[in-house]
């Protein structure tokens, strides 16, 4: 491995590791271009890289940067579906406004049993009120006083 290529792999282990508190032992895209840029630069005019090598090294920096890709879309899936499933378990308390629920207080142990009035969010769970118990604490339900 010649000088600058080595010295554009060094920069880019502690550019890597700078951004963090913790150390990264890997190289990002922009890492890889500039070592492939370098190479490139730094080449023997009478020992030219291999076409093979340069496809190669062209089709693992693709890979790289799909992988990337797909890791932002599994992320920005993630939120959704947490966003989808907190907005379902929403319509699900809020059709036992004014029905009579019995459900375990967590806190407590003990079971209670109330018409529910509202539905709160609290630290990701549905908490019905007034009972403050969470949605998935109900084990039954019944039609509300008239």
């Amino acid at each position: 491995m010649s000088s600058v290529v080595q010295s554009v792999l060094m920069t880019g282990l502690s550019t890597a590791g700078s951004t963090s508190t913790t150390t990264q032992k890997s190289l990002g895209q922009d890492d890889f271009l500039k070592l492939l840029v370098a190479e490139l630069q730094n080449q023997n005019p009478m020992e030219q890289t291999d076409n093979k090598q340069f496809i190669a090294e062209m089709a693992q920096f693709s890979s790289v940067e799909q992988m990337s890709n797909v890791a932002k879309g599994l992320d920005q899936l993630t939120t959704l579906v947490q966003s989808m499933n907190l907005n379902n378990l929403l319509a699900e308390g809020s059709s036992l406004i004014d029905k009579q629920i019995t459900g375990i207080d967590p806190k407590t142990g003990s079971t209670v049993t109330g018409t529910v009035s509202g539905i709160r969010v609290d630290s990701g769970k549905v908490m019905l009120e007034p009972m403050e118990i969470p949605l998935e604490s109900v084990t039954k339900i019944t039609k509300g006083v008239i």
